[in-house]
């Protein structure tokens, strides 16, 4: 079963080492939480620069979030599977006695948008922050 590679059209990195067996779980987790924060920083940017009297659609642009400006909530990525990774890396930080305060209130966002209706695309965290 072929998984990438120049015979699906992809071309793929070679696998880094990042240290010692189960690590790259962790790796994983940093991963996620970049992504989880990236869309949580989106999410408040965007009506912050409306509020600021800047044009949405102009600052789609160079925010990149153009789900969160038409609103596009149609499920790309779940919020669901977000959520339990941010959960995981919440894990992680507290095993390694780690100050992640940045993580914890990413993860305080993307639970009140898990109690949200249906399943949304997690660029709905934009409906959380403009309450």
């Amino acid at each position: 079963m072929a998984m990438g590679g120049r015979d699906a059209g992809v071309t793929l990195d070679p696998p880094e080492h990042v240290g010692p067996s189960g690590i790259g779980h962790l790796a994983k987790l940093a991963n996620q939480m970049i992504l989880g924060m990236t869309i949580a920083a989106v999410a408040e940017a965007r009506p912050l620069a409306a509020r600021g009297g800047a044009d949405p659609a102009h600052v789609r642009a160079a925010l990149n979030g153009h789900r969160m400006v038409e609103p596009d909530f149609v499920m790309r990525g779940s919020k669901v599977t977000l959520l339990k990774d941010l959960g995981n890396t919440e894990d992680a930080v507290c095993r390694i006695r780690f100050s992640a305060s940045v993580l914890a209130e990413t993860a305080s966002l993307f639970r009140g948008l898990a109690d949200a209706e249906g399943e949304p695309d997690y660029s709905a965290l934009i409906c959380q922050i403009e309450l």
